[in-house]
């Protein structure tokens, strides 16, 4: 695990990096005329099914800035985060993040910056362990 950012005096960890390419399914990618409604297939159903496949139902997912209308970049990278420290709901919190690089862009540089640009206590998910 990577310390990638803090949380109220504790270490936002990443635990799972997930890269694979953008228009993978295409031979040379969608035509210009079909970019928004691919887009949009592959952010709001697409992403969401994967996540719900690696990490179950309770993941927040965040996808950062895109524009639907334009080609995306190579690679479509979902990052897993979690905190020790929690939010109002619970006593640790996680965050799932995606969004699409180049692939020569450092993907561990971009999961930092990105986590820079939202704030955790309104983004991350909490959630409580278990009384024993």
């Amino acid at each position: 695990m990577r310390i990638v950012g803090q949380y109220k005096g504790s270490d936002i960890r990443l635990t799972d990096l997930q890269m694979s390419e953008t228009y993978g399914t295409w031979l040379a990618g969608p035509g210009e005329k079909m970019f928004e409604s691919v887009n949009w297939e592959k952010i709001n159903v697409g992403l969401p099914q994967r996540v719900e496949k690696m990490w179950g139902k309770d993941r927040v997912l965040n996808v950062m800035d895109i524009d639907y209308k334009k080609k995306l970049p190579s690679v479509e990278v979902i990052a897993c985060l979690q905190c020790a420290a929690g939010t109002k709901e619970g006593d640790y919190s996680n965050l799932v993040m995606a969004w699409f690089q180049e692939s020569d862009e450092d993907p561990f540089a971009k999961v930092v910056s990105n986590l820079k640009s939202i704030k955790w206590e309104e983004k991350a998910h909490g959630w409580w362990i278990a009384n024993l």
